[in-house]
This record gives structure tokens, sequence and C-alpha cells, in this order.
């Protein structure tokens, strides 16, 4: 998500804060979609973008996709 974040705002990585949240880089719900369908490409795993738009940063997602079902 950071080397995402980073190359769709053309960011150091390095620079991306995990627990901001996702409208702070200027993502919107859209984009949050998309980032979501790219992640299920990279990784192999179905992933609701609802999850995303719940849980609005890198670390909330990754808590909430960590106690999914």
């Amino acid at each position: 998500m950071v080397t995402y974040i980073a190359q769709l705002l053309s960011l150091d990585p390095a620079g991306i804060n995990t627990a901001d949240r996702f409208d702070s880089f200027g993502m919107d719900s859209i984009e949050a979609v998309v980032m979501a369908g790219i992640m299920e490409e990279e990784f192999g795993v179905q992933i609701e973008p609802m999850l995303l738009v719940d849980n609005p940063s890198i670390d909330l997602f990754s808590a909430a996709f960590g106690r999914k079902d």
C-alpha cells in the first residue's frame, strides 16, 4: 500500500506515514476501490473495498484485514 500510494502521488515511500488517513494523501473512495483491485491482483486475496473506506489508513486497514474471517 505504501508503494502504491507513493507511486500514485509521486512521493518517496519513506515519506508515507501509515497512520495518515487516505484522504490526507488526496485519495477518494474511487481510488480506494482501484487500490483494492490492484491488491487483489497482486496478492491473490479478495479485498472488500468498503474495508478500505471504513478503515481509512494503512494501519487501520491492516488491523481490520487481519481480523477478517
